[in-house]
């Protein structure tokens, strides 16, 4: 997590008085490391929208970098600096905004995504042995028996009453 910090401040320094290579820098470091969280992303999905909505802005900002870097490259775009009003400075800012709101929103659904999952299986496992209880229990059941009865196939169900369960 550190390293690619420290690089990246050591290149800016580097480059300090080199304004057109600061932009190119942060055209490709930034879309690898954004690159990383959409790999992370997609490794690890997660349900609904929320991942969806966080990869949008991810690749909204890393196009408009890589599109910047190109124009900085091939001298399209005024290289004054980072205040400097113009359309490429406006364009920059509009997708970060975007990124940082779709990215927010995102990661609040996957929290509150993940937290739903956690009660779910809270609520259909007993704590002490993790066996599904018996809601989970009557659920399942209802779900094989009706796959059952639509594939035609037999079904059997075996119960077993264990004495003294807590000592087991």
């Amino acid at each position: 997590i550190v390293a690619p910090v420290l690089v990246t401040l050591a290149l800016f320094v580097a480059f300090r008085e080199d304004y057109t290579a600061r932009l190119v820098l942060a055209g490709v470091i930034y879309p690898v490391q954004l690159g990383l969280v959409l790999w992370a992303l997609w490794r690890h999905p997660s349900e609904g929208r929320a991942d969806r909505m966080v990869a949008a802005g991810i690749w909204l900002q890393c196009g408009m970098l890589v599109v910047r870097a190109g124009a900085a490259l091939s001298g399209h775009m005024p290289t004054a600096g980072l205040l400097e009003e113009s359309l490429w400075q406006h364009a920059t800012f509009l997708t970060t905004f975007i990124t940082v709101q779709a990215s927010s929103f995102g990661f609040i659904f996957m929290a509150r995504d993940r937290a739903d999952a956690i009660n779910q299986r809270m609520a259909a496992r007993d704590p002490l042995t993790d066996v599904p209880n018996r809601r989970a229990t009557i659920a399942a059941l209802d779900r094989d028996m009706g796959r059952a009865v639509r594939s035609r196939e037999p079904f059997s169900l075996m119960m077993i009453d264990i004495d003294h369960f807590k000592r087991v």
